[in-house]
């Protein structure tokens, strides 16, 4: 229970992380119209832009580390379901029979 909810967190956080980079580039991008900007030599969108994707990839791998190395979501069935049932290996019939079972060639 506790995985899915660190799981839910990071997919939140990620899709967070992504809207507000998105908010960041696009209000640096449009303007007023007939006004100008002196911004060619800010490198300011370009490191928050970089900045972002790379925290972005970092949730994205610490989810994927999470649901398949730390099981967060747990395995089917794991919730307290039914008990696994495994068959007992199966012998042959011939296994209590000793050596009379066993083929032997007569001279």
């Amino acid at each position: 229970m506790v995985g899915l909810m660190i799981s839910i967190l990071v997919i939140f956080a990620i899709l967070l992380l992504v809207t507000r980079a998105a908010g960041v580039l696009r209000g640096r991008r449009l303007g007023v119209a007939g006004v100008e900007t002196s911004r060619e030599g800010d490198i300011q969108p370009a490191l928050t832009g970089a900045a972002m994707g790379a925290v972005a990839l970092l949730l994205v791998a610490f989810l994927y580390i999470g649901i398949t190395q730390w099981d967060w979501l747990g395995r089917p069935g794991s919730q307290g379901g039914a008990p696994v049932v495994t068959a007992a290996p199966v012998q042959s019939p011939a296994s209590g029979l000793g050596a009379a079972a066993t083929a032997s060639p007569t001279k």
